[in-house]
């Protein structure tokens, strides 16, 4: 899990997630290139959470 932010505010991201929900179809490779301040797209789907709202990861591209 790692966080993104856009200028203005942040949220949680989770990368390849076994869910019922999200089925992973990045490239697991990208996600351990990721450094601070890197620009990515991204897409996925909110999860609401008990505590925060989370993405789950669909896909990630840097």
């Amino acid at each position: 899990m790692f966080t993104i932010h856009d200028g203005s505010a942040g949220i949680f991201v989770r990368a390849n997630p076994s869910s019922k929900e999200v089925e992973w179809q990045g490239d697991s490779k990208v996600i351990a290139t990721l450094t601070p301040g890197a620009e990515i797209e991204m897409e996925g789907i909110l999860e609401q959470g008990s505590f925060k709202p989370t993405i789950l990861a669909i896909s990630i591209r840097v």
